[in-house]
């Protein structure tokens, strides 16, 4: 089968849904009264809100911590240094911001369609991943000066490379993921994972064993290590700078977030509105839905090991209003997606149409300031 990447046709895609996200955007801002966390006047505010100033401000003036409150060493440096390097030719750095999540956005639906193409064998099912990527009811972070687009992109290339034995390569991948947000150490278990799945017949591929190296063996080895060498060049900087390289944890008391058992996670839902909670719950539900359906739609197992150890990580968040958006890079939820439209046509427009109207309905609420988080 070809796996012809079809370039200009995704590129059309892409221009009509960041296209439809912009209009959006515009049109709450004109119909719809601002909300209390609105964002200052002008298109090029439209999209930097949050997170976004404290990127800016890594990029800007660097690191710095505060002993009580809230600082910037908790985002790592990955996307505000490659916001500081563009900033260097187009002389602005929310500009630089916006061309970094829209460039790594638009070469995450490549890397998607190429993985799905290749590891499922099929042009349709990837198509419609790209769609519902795309379309995905959070898509507004995607071209938003965050992180998502970049933690998007290496996630897939770790993948994508692991599936392709290019052990190393997916390591380095991991490695800069690590410096891009803290969960990026957990693509090395997708690294581990993949290598034991190429010497045992893979559900879903046909793939059968190969034969045992142990030069691979090494190279498989220093991959899975990759990504925690990332966290640890972090934490050396830190140690550097501030003589404390656990300061990106010491500081997330200033969010009040850490790591708790799961079951908590009901007493730690938002109590400031009952729309919070209803937002949390269904993306969680949504979540654990798509994960049994893709045991049941047999997906590789490094993508259902994958899936597994995000949700579980998430739902171990002290503070859980940043969960949905944390669990829209689960790449396998689009391919999951997209095999439901393949195996139950009928559904297809519905499920897209309702993807997209949640996309609309979030870009009203980041761009008007209704956003919680």
């Amino acid at each position: 089968m070809s796996h012809n990447l079809p370039f200009y046709r995704i590129a059309v895609w892409f221009l009509a849904s960041r296209l439809f996200v912009v209009v959006i955007a515009g049109l709450s801002l004109q119909w719809i009264p601002p909300g209390t966390y609105s964002v200052e006047p002008g298109i090029g505010n439209w999209f930097s809100h949050w997170d976004s100033g404290w990127y800016l401000s890594i990029a800007r003036i660097g690191y710095y911590v505060h002993p009580q409150g809230q600082c910037n060493v908790v985002f790592f440096p990955l996307y505000p240094l490659l916001m500081y390097l563009l900033g260097f030719l187009t002389s602005d750095l929310r500009t630089a911001g916006y061309l970094v999540s829209n460039g790594f956005l638009f070469a995450s639906c490549l890397m998607l369609w190429k993985l799905v193409a290749r590891d499922y064998g099929s042009r349709a099912l990837a198509d419609r991943a790209v769609f519902f990527l795309l379309l995905s009811p959070l898509t507004v972070f995607y071209s938003s000066i965050y992180t998502e687009s970049l933690f998007l992109f290496l996630m897939l290339a770790v993948s994508y490379l692991a599936n392709g034995r290019r052990w190393l390569a997916a390591g380095l991948c991991g490695f800069f993921a690590a410096l891009a947000r803290p969960p990026g150490i957990l693509l090395s278990i997708l690294i581990a994972v993949e290598y034991g799945a190429q010497f045992i017949r893979a559900p879903g591929t046909g793939r059968t064993g190969q034969p045992f190296s142990w030069g691979e063996a090494g190279r498989a080895l220093v991959g899975v290590a990759l990504p925690e060498i990332g966290l640890g060049v972090y934490a050396l900087y830190l140690h550097v700078k501030f003589g404390d390289s656990l300061a990106f944890v010491h500081a997330q008391a200033g969010w009040s977030q850490h790591l708790a058992p799961f079951w908590e996670l009901p007493w730690a839902m938002p109590d400031d509105h009952p729309f919070h909670v209803v937002w949390i719950s269904a993306a969680l539900l949504i979540s654990l839905l798509f994960f049994v359906l893709g045991i049941v739609f047999r997906l590789r197992p490094s993508h259902l090991v994958l899936t597994a150890v995000f949700i579980v990580l998430y739902v171990s968040l002290s503070n859980p209003a940043a969960i949905p958006r944390f669990l829209s890079v689960l790449f396998p939820f689009y391919i999951i997606a997209a095999e439901i439209c393949l195996r139950r046509p009928r559904w297809e427009p519905f499920l897209l149409a309702a993807s997209a109207v949640h996309a609309a309905f979030s870009t009203v609420l980041f761009v008007d300031g209704y956003w919680f988080t």
